[in-house]
């Protein structure tokens, strides 16, 4: 009975995961966007951290710990710590927001620029030169606002969530009725938080699909999504665990072969020797190094890289899933780029 029921929301996503390899088969400049992502978010986030390690040091480094006497000489300031007023607490606590408010914003721009490039390759029939650069700037120059109001939610959800954790903590080592109450009314209050950024995670998958689609603002945007959801839940429902199941399992073959790889190539005496080739007395060094240790730091990078590239494909697929929804392009087995465009309302 329930496949029967959701027949037509097996049809969508089966054609929704062939009109993705479809799409990235022909924009193939859509790769790129792990490289340009990561760029990105390096940049910002180092000249964040620089920001934020200069407002730490307005604070005034403090000794730790009580003096110790030994042998009649009194030692102090084996321990220290950070001493800093109300207000640049303040001004710490806002940095922070801030760091992760933009940080949501960079990721934000990087999901539009992928929605972006489907949609002018898609739904508009339109081809353009380097289409995820073009994304990226058009979310930088036309919908700056509305991506820093989905980075806002999110780093306000998630900024709230840290603190009540932190504040979690602290009232784990209180003891009595108040402290009781108070890792209750934390947990509570944490999971409803973390609750709602999931759930505005959801939403933002497709939010930036129908802003690079119809050019509206965030709130607009995120009501149609919500609108569209609710009418096709069993669509979204089973494509959300196409995507999440393909996405999965592409990130851990191309992380596990990606280490395994790493790992063969530095234990092979083969690929040693051809080592000592190209750069000479490489190999004697391998035998005494840690192998598993580099393998293991292979093993992050392949991981990650694997994630970047797997991002693209799920947010190609909720891009092409939305606007089979709303009709601008039709289920079909053709090429999606062939299909004919939709009025879009």
């Amino acid at each position: 009975a329930l496949c029967y029921y959701s027949r037509d929301a097996i049809g969508v996503t089966v054609d929704s995961v062939k009109a993705t390899c479809q799409v990235i088969a022909q924009v193939p400049t859509m790769l790129l966007q792990p490289l340009v992502q990561t760029l990105a978010v390096l940049c910002t986030l180092l000249c964040l951290l620089y920001g934020f390690a200069w407002v730490l040091s307005t604070g005034e480094v403090v000794p730790a710990d009580h003096p110790i006497v030994e042998a009649g000489v009194q030692i102090q300031g084996v321990q220290r710590g950070l001493a800093l007023s109300a207000e640049r607490w303040c001004v710490v606590a806002a940095w922070a927001f801030g760091l992760v408010w933009i940080c949501e914003t960079v990721n934000a721009l990087g999901q539009f620029a992928i929605s972006h490039a489907v949609v002018i390759s898609v739904c508009f029939n339109s081809s353009e030169w380097l289409p995820m650069l073009h994304g990226y700037a058009s979310g930088v120059l036309c919908h700056a606002g509305t991506l820093a109001l989905g980075g806002f939610a999110m780093g306000c959800l998630k900024f709230v969530a840290a603190a009540l954790s932190l504040v979690l903590r602290q009232a784990l080592r209180e003891d009595g009725s108040q402290g009781v109450c108070a890792r209750a009314l934390c947990c509570c209050c944490t999971s409803c938080f973390l609750c709602a950024e999931r759930l505005l995670k959801m939403v933002n998958d497709l939010v930036y699909a129908d802003v690079a689609l119809r050019g509206v603002g965030y709130v607009e945007a995120a009501e149609h999504v919500v609108q569209i959801a609710a009418a096709n839940p069993a669509t979204y429902v089973a494509i959300k665990g196409s995507a999440t199941a393909v996405r999965v399992l592409g990130v851990t073959t191309i992380g596990s072969l990606g280490t395994y790889a790493s790992y063969a190539a530095l234990a092979s005496s083969d690929a040693q020797r051809q080592l000592d080739g190209v750069f000479r007395g490489a190999a004697s060094v391998l035998p005494t190094s840690n192998i598993m240790g580099t393998t293991i730091a292979a093993g992050f990078v392949c991981f990650y890289v694997a994630m970047a590239f797997m991002m693209v494909f799920y947010q190609t697929t909720y891009t092409l899933m939305y606007c089979m929804l709303l009709g601008v392009v039709a289920p079909a087995d053709d090429d999606p780029a062939a299909r004919p465009c939709r009025e879009i309302r």
